[in-house]
C-alpha cells in the first residue's frame, strides 16, 4: 500500500507530485501567481494554494458548486479552511456554467483579466493532470524501484492498482511502468467519466511526452464510478467501514473506497486483496499487488513486514509484502505487534 496521503498535512495526495514539476515550470516562466480549476472541496486546489504560497506565488482558484451556493460565501469548511487560511482567492461557478464554458475556458478568462493587471500567472489545469504533471507519475515509478532495491526485470508486483480521477497519475504510472523494467501490470479504476474517456484523455498526455504507445496496451482502465462522483451506495460505505476495522486503513469513499471495493467486488482478473488479507494475514506476504493511496485521511496499520519511503525524495511512506528479506525495516516492534492483534481479533 503507497501511502501518498502520508506526504504532508496540507499537501498530501497524489497532486503533491504533479505540483513538483508544474510549480517548477511557473518558477521558471518568472509567473508571480497560480490558476487553476476544481470542484468545491478540491484537493487539488487545496495543495496547490499551500504550495504557492511556499514559493511566495499568489493562487487564484475557481471552484464548482452548486447553483444555489455560487452566491453565497463559500464558509470554512474542510478544504476552504485551509485555502483561505493561506490567502487564497476563490471565484466560484456553477456546474452548469462549468458545463457549459468548460475548465479551459474559465481558467482563459481569468488569466486574461490578471494579464490585463498587470500579472503574471501561470495556468494548472484541473487535477495538475498534463504532461508535464505526469512526470510525477513516471517518478514514483523510480521511486518504487528504489525503495524495493529491484530493477533486473523481475516484477516486484505483479500489478499495480490505482483509483483514477483527472489521467494524469494513471499516465504517468503505465508509462513509467512501460519504459522501466519493473515489469507490473497498471490497472486503474475510473472514479467519474468512463473509461473510454480516460483512455482517450491519457493518450492525450502520452503523445505530449512523444512516448509512442497507445494508451490501451499499458494500462487498464475499469469504471468505479457507481452512483455518481462523490455519491456512494451503503455498500460501499460499508466496505470502507470494513476495511478500517479489520486493518486500520481508512479509505477515502471518493478514489481510494471505491477503487478497491470494486477490486474485491466483482470478476476481474486480479485476486481480492481483502479476502486473502483477512484470511491468511500472516501468509499473504506475496508482492504481487501494490495499490495506491492518494486521499487524505486515517492512517495505516503497519504491516508484518514495513518499507520506508525514500525521504530524499519526499516524505512519503511505502507499505509493502515480501516474501524474502532483503533491503526491509521494520519500525517500531509496538506497532507491528498491534498490526498483527488487530488481525487476529478480525
Amino acid at each position: 500500500l503507497q501511502r501518498d496521503d502520508l506526504s504532508g498535512m496540507q499537501l498530501s495526495g497524489n497532486k503533491v507530485r504533479k505540483l513538483e514539476f508544474l510549480l517548477a515550470d511557473a518558477v521558471a516562466q518568472g509567473a508571480d501567481c497560480i490558476i487553476t480549476i476544481g470542484g468545491i472541496q478540491s484537493n487539488h486546489c487545496r495543495a496547490t494554494a499551500v504550495a504557492a504560497k511556499y514559493l511566495n506565488l499568489d493562487c487564484y482558484l475557481i471552484l464548482r458548486t452548486s447553483k444555489v451556493l455560487v452566491d453565497k460565501d463559500p464558509g470554512l469548511i474542510g478544504n476552504l479552511l485551509v485555502e483561505r487560511l493561506v490567502g487564497a482567492h476563490i471565484d466560484l461557478v456553477s456546474k452548469e456554467e462549468y458545463a457549459k464554458i468548460g475548465s479551459v475556458a474559465l481558467a482563459g478568462v481569468l488569466k486574461e483579466r490578471l494579464l490585463k493587471e498587470g500579472r503574471k500567472p501561470y495556468v494548472i489545469p484541473v487535477g495538475g493532470s498534463n504532461s508535464l504533471g505526469t512526470w510525477g507519475y513516471i517518478e514514483a515509478i523510480k521511486e518504487i524501484k528504489e525503495q524495493c532495491g529491484k530493477g533486473n526485470g523481475e516484477a516486484v508486483f505483479d500489478d499495480i492498482v490505482v483509483a483514477c480521477g483527472s489521467g494524469g497519475t494513471i499516465a504517468g504510472l503505465s508509462v513509467g511502468c512501460f519504459l522501466s523494467d519493473l515489469g507490473s501490470k497498471v490497472h486503474a479504476y475510473c472514479v467519474c467519466d468512463d473509461p473510454n474517456y480516460f483512455y482517450d484523455y491519457s493518450q492525450g498526455l502520452l503523445d505530449g511526452l512523444q512516448a509512442g504507445v497507445s494508451s490501451r496496451d499499458i494500462v487498464r482502465i475499469q469504471n468505479a464510478k457507481g452512483l455518481g462522483y462523490a455519491l456512494s451506495t451503503a455498500e460501499e460505505l460499508k466496505f470502507v467501514s470494513d476495511i478500517a476495522v479489520a486493518t486500520g486503513v481508512v479509505l477515502d469513499p471518493v478514489y481510494s473506497g471505491k477503487s478497491l471495493f470494486l477490486q474485491h467486488t466483482y470478476p476481474h482478473p486480479l485476486p481480492s486483496v481483502l479476502d486473502r488479507h483477512l484470511s491468511n494475514p500472516h501468509d499473504y506476504c506475496s508482492p504481487d499487488i501494490f495499490f495506491f493511496r492518494f486521499s487524505e485521511i486515517g492512517w495505516s496499520k503497519l504491516s508484518e513486514r514495513t518499507s520506508v519511503g525514500n525521504p530524499s525524495f519526499r516524505p512519503t511512506f511505502l507499505y509493502q509484502f515480501e516474501s524474502e528479506g532483503g533491503r526491509i525495516e521494520i519500525i517500531a516492534e509496538e506497532f507491528r505487534e498491534l498490526g498483527l492483534a488487530i488481525f487476529r481479533q478480525s
